[in-house]
């Protein structure tokens, strides 16, 4: 999630309205922010009169937006009856001279104009490289770049150090973390109500942070900017929408649209979203899918969701049994991943999808409107997939088989891929399965990764419960009798085509979902944030890793 996202989101999620940028320049980053009240500081506005009026014509509130050309300093300093006048700031984004002293100054005068429950994110926290961390006093010159090893046109400059200074000097006043995202967005917030009109710079302090190398920060990254990984964004969010929320409903207001984040662990049926449901089923013999849609049919009808049937080698009387459906041929060779793609192909284009084998039972009651609850939960928490409880049957993530006692726990291994609600947005941003892993198998654990990567998590829900391959019709898995007398070279083929895809590593557990291999990422064992989540559980990993 980049800074414009983040923003957004907090600005979608909250009471939040007035917007601060220092560092407009083109406006690349303040337009796209949906901000009641918005305003840029730059001393070199570089905006074109085009992009100005597609910009007002996408978001009206860019139109009563106010820009001044000068610097921040200047800014803070001539136009305190502006800011005291437009009210606190609820965020302010700093992007402006990437140098220790500038980001500071800006931090700490944004400071007093910042709301109680409000955010400071500052941009290029997190240098790459050593030459993205170039040490200069203004812009980097072409004379000043010219023995610069590795330069790469990415310049975060001293800003870490604004961060480290921030955490020594007030850790019993401010909240500053670095999230993993973006070149690194450092969030600084209130801990309690800011006493003085501004915080001094405490020269002494100040030299002896300016001394810091780049090696300094390679050495204890984590310890001098307190890393969070990517996905505690979602964490910060909620957190702050749930602030933003109390600090209203104490002023007495009553809005209906914001409390769903107080109680989130049960959407009313008004609430959820609006995306229509499909159901992708691959088949291949007509006894499993009848048990199937019986269990799904049992508390709900055609109506409430859309069937897609990939269909291998199912009969036509089944076919007339369910006209209502859309079936699919996936001709042999059978390839788990293509004949799921192809089935989505044919579903609508904005439907959320709820992926089943057919040796699935359905056990929970209105198991659809749970689902759609699930995804609801998904979308606003972060999730890039769900799986239901498996209470009985084998899936390849024991996690599955936990009763969590929250509606959505966040699994660290990759989910099997038996039963799975993922949100449309999350499957089209990622592009589907990959059709290259042969037949069956390691195609989920590659999509898994593919989400944590980007930065979603991975969930179990307790809304929904699902047996799998036992039931009273006690069939085995349609795909292992597929596949049952090469079923085992087939997963040591798939196993080698996800290492040959990923590189080396430790197996296909949790750490093949949170690579390693990125240095910037962040260990397995720093995540203990990710418990912190309202309505959100931790499970524990059975791997060990």
């Amino acid at each position: 999630m980049d800074r414009i996202t983040l923003i957004n989101e907090l600005f979608r999620k909250t009471t939040y309205e007035r917007y601060l940028e220092i560092g407009c320049q083109n406006g690349h980053s303040f337009f796209p922010i949906r901000a009641k009240f918005k305003t840029a500081v730059d001393p070199y506005i570089q905006i074109s009169p085009e992009t100005r009026k597609y910009w007002f014509a996408e978001i009206p509130e860019n139109r009563t937006a106010k820009f001044f050309e000068e610097t921040s300093d200047h800014f803070f300093n001539t136009k305190h009856t502006y800011l005291q006048e437009n009210g606190p700031l609820d965020v302010v984004l700093i992007d402006g001279l990437h140098t220790f002293r500038a980001a500071l100054n800006d931090t700490l005068n944004s400071l007093q104009f910042l709301s109680d429950d409000g955010v400071i994110v500052m941009h290029d926290c997190l240098p790459p490289h050593a030459a993205a961390a170039l040490n200069t006093n203004d812009f980097p010159t072409e004379g000043e770049l010219i023995n610069v090893a590795g330069w790469t046109g990415e310049w975060c400059g001293t800003v870490w150090k604004a961060i480290v200074y921030l955490r020594h000097a007030h850790p019993d006043l401010l909240d500053v973390f670095v999230i993993d995202t973006d070149y690194g967005l450092g969030i600084v917030r209130l801990k309690k109500k800011l006493q003085l009109n501004k915080l001094k710079i405490e020269e002494p302090l100040f030299s002896r942070i300016d001394n810091l190398s780049y090696e300094v920060l390679l050495r204890d990254a984590r310890g001098l900017l307190g890393i969070e990984p990517s996905i505690h964004v979602h964490n910060l969010i909620e957190d702050l929408a749930i602030k933003s929320v109390v600090k209203k409903s104490r002023r007495g207001a009553r809005d209906a649209s914001m409390s769903i984040r107080l109680e989130a662990a049960e959407p009313r049926a008004t609430d959820l979203p609006s995306n229509r449901l499909t159901v992708i089923v691959p088949s291949r013999t007509d006894a499993y899918l009848d048990n199937l849609l019986a269990s799904l049919l049992g508390s709900s009808d055609f109506s409430e969701f859309d069937l897609v049937v990939a269909d291998n080698g199912l009969s036509p009387t089944c076919r007339d049994r369910y006209p209502q459906a859309v079936f699919v041929e996936t001709p042999d060779p059978f390839n788990f991943a293509r004949a799921i793609n192809s089935a989505v192909e044919r579903s609508a284009p904005d439907a959320d999808l709820l992926i089943l084998n057919d040796d699935i039972e359905v056990l929970s009651h209105d198991f659809i409107q749970a689902t759609r609850k699930a995804l609801f939960l998904a979308k606003n928490y972060g999730f890039g997939a769900v799986s239901p409880v498996v209470t009985a049957g084998l899936v390849g993530n024991s996690d599955q088989m936990v009763v969590p006692d929250r509606p959505l726990a966040i699994t660290l291994e990759p989910l099997c891929f038996v039963a799975v609600a993922i949100p449309r947005a999350v499957w089209n941003a990622l592009g589907g399965l990959d059709e290259s892993f042969p037949g069956y198998g390691c195609e989920d654990t590659d999509f898994c990764r593919r989400i944590a990567e980007s930065g979603w998590m991975l969930g179990v829900t307790n809304l929904l419960e699902v047996s799998h391959g036992y039931g009273d019709f006690r069939f085995s898995s349609t795909f292992l009798e597929r596949f049952s007398e090469h079923y085992h070279e087939m997963k040591i083929q798939a196993e080698e085509a996800f290492h040959r895809k990923w590189g080396p590593g430790p197996g296909l557990g949790a750490r093949a979902v949170l690579s390693l291999d990125n240095p910037r990422r962040i260990p397995l064992d720093w995540l203990p944030s990710l418990s912190k989540a309202p309505g959100i559980w931790r499970l524990e990993s059975t791997d060990d890793c």
